[in-house]
């Protein structure tokens, strides 16, 4: 682990609304990614929309989402992907700030939480069924992987998954089980970081990954190699609601962090400067 790794410093930059004047419900932000160009995707599903935002959070186009979105995941490109409770993984890209849906789409077995792309396979996340399914690059069907208990504990999943260039997949851990789980794509139990509070959102800043706490109100740093702890690098101080999603942009350097879709923030995302 380097020591450029290990202090990275944060300052919040801004906050901006994903609010707009054609919402008809309340928001409610239940992913959010960024692109290749730095631009952000957020999904609204209290709306049933995609909204596309520049890197400082400027409001471009929105789209509607033909399914209850629960995950999202930046592929390449200006192409991403989501996944949702009507059991479908839908293809996307952004063409002249504007989001168009790609041909095509993908049914899993289950209600979808989250799913992550990593160049060569997607999982996505069944959190009440403690399950994980695995496709291809063409968003076949390869595997499943059903997780219940690892190290001695219930495993109870938050909403989110991520998955890095090796394979390894990390999973959010709540109540009993609280932390972060890492996992082979052959479903190897590798490590399991226990943290104080309920996880949310998951983020990979170079080898090191921020795992938002959705009750403690901060953003942990953990070592992603040995799932050891570093430390926290949002703190109580630095949130008025509880957060919940996070994604790094490696383009403007930015990290974006969203909040519980109850709390008077839910439509709020705060960007902060990571050097």
């Amino acid at each position: 682990m380097d020591s450029a790794s290990i202090n990275l410093k944060v300052s919040h930059e801004a906050t901006f609304s994903i609010k707009c004047p054609e919402d008809e419900e309340d928001n409610g932000i239940t992913g959010i990614i960024s692109l290749s160009s730095g631009d952000v995707i957020v999904a609204d599903n209290q709306n049933n929309v995609l909204k596309l935002f520049d890197s400082d959070g400027i409001y471009t186009f929105s789209a509607q989402d033909p399914q209850y979105t629960m995950g999202i995941t930046e592929m390449s490109g200006e192409d991403f992907a989501t996944c949702g409770w009507d059991r479908e993984i839908f293809f996307w890209t952004v063409r002249d700030q504007k989001i168009v849906q790609l041909d095509g789409g993908n049914e899993v077995e289950h209600d979808a939480d989250g799913i992550r792309y990593n160049g060569e396979n997607f999982v996505v996340l069944h959190r009440f069924d403690n399950a994980i399914t695995i496709l291809d690059n063409e968003g076949s069907i390869k595997d499943k992987l059903v997780v219940k208990e690892a190290f001695g504990k219930r495993i109870n999943f938050g909403f989110e998954i991520q998955l890095d260039i090796a394979g390894n997949i990390y999973l959010p851990c709540v109540e009993e089980s609280k932390g972060v789980l890492c996992l082979s794509l052959e479903g190897d139990c590798l490590w399991h970081c226990e943290l104080p509070g309920n996880v949310g959102g998951l983020t990979f800043i170079n080898a090191v990954m921020c795992v938002v706490s959705t009750d403690l109100k901060c953003v942990h740093l953990i070592d992603s190699t040995s799932g050891s702890y570093l430390r926290d690098i949002i703190g109580k101080t630095d949130l008025e609601e509880d957060p919940s999603n996070i994604c790094y942009s490696h383009t403007s350097g930015n990290l974006y962090l969203t909040f519980n879709v109850w709390g008077k923030m839910k439509e709020k995302v705060s960007v902060f400067s990571i050097s």
